[in-house]
């Protein structure tokens, strides 16, 4: 007598799919089939694809776009660390297109955490931007930048549809942000995080807190950014004195 498979229909589906992908029939960066399609390829209901592509995405290996589909999770975005502050430049010299969206601006007391950083007494404000970071029109990541009130008044004023904030504090302020220091975590998403991000409770965050100073190193910014951790790879560049670019043999 013939014993009825132990995998669960939803996983057979995942495994044909990554099957697929292996294979070339859905490239990188290509969109799946509807769910519905789905659902007669494989001739089960859409909560059985659903389960499928859910588990798909906490694997890695698709991630989905709110009202567009589920996508093959292309290459990761190699993103530079350095001292310069670019997340736009970056993004275009991957041939990529970069996005910002400010989804929020206040301006509240420094706490005792970012008056340290930002060398602000306890009463100063600090003007406080989220900001949703956007690479092909896909979540990227959300940043919470915090900056001194006082010196940069009017920047939310200034700041309309996608932007680079650092091009704004150059042109508005001639300020040209260097980070000084970064500190490189991960955490899972909260529900927010999950929403803006687009990503389940299972995909990890790259949180990386980092302040900048201008060229007479007085900090400018303080910032803490949660990158999607499927689709970015952090390079951390170390550029030494005095170092040759090859090894000479003597």
């Amino acid at each position: 007598m013939q014993q009825k498979s132990q995998i669960a229909r939803y996983q057979q589906i995942s495994r044909v799919l990554v099957d697929q992908i292996v294979a070339g029939l859905y490239p990188s960066g290509s969109r799946l089939p509807s769910e519905q399609a789905l659902s007669l390829q494989f001739e089960v209901n859409r909560h059985t694809v659903r389960e499928a592509l859910r588990e798909l995405k906490n694997e890695g290996s698709i991630y989905s776009v709110r009202g567009k589909g589920h996508f093959v999770t292309a290459n990761k975005i190699i993103y530079p660390l350095s001292d310069k502050v670019r997340f736009t430049q970056n993004i275009l010299e991957a041939n990529l297109c970069p996005g910002a969206k400010l989804l929020h601006v206040t301006t509240q007391e420094a706490s005792v955490e970012i008056g340290t950083k930002l060398k602000l007494k306890a009463d100063e404000a600090v003007l406080r931007l989220e900001i949703l970071r956007t690479v092909n029109n896909v979540p990227f990541s959300v940043a919470s930048s915090y900056l001194p009130a006082a010196r940069f008044q009017g920047l939310d004023q200034l700041i309309s549809g996608s932007f680079s904030l650092y091009a704004l504090l150059k042109k508005h302020f001639q300020v040209e942000p260097l980070r000084q220091e970064s500190l490189i975590e991960t955490c899972l998403p909260d529900s927010r995080e999950m929403q803006l991000l687009q990503v389940s409770a299972r995909h990890p965050l790259l949180v990386i807190r980092s302040t900048a100073c201008d060229k007479n190193l007085c900090p400018v910014e303080y910032v803490v950014t949660r990158t999607r951790g499927d689709l970015g790879c952090l390079a951390i560049h170390f550029n030494h004195p005095g170092s040759q670019p090859e090894c000479q043999e003597r």
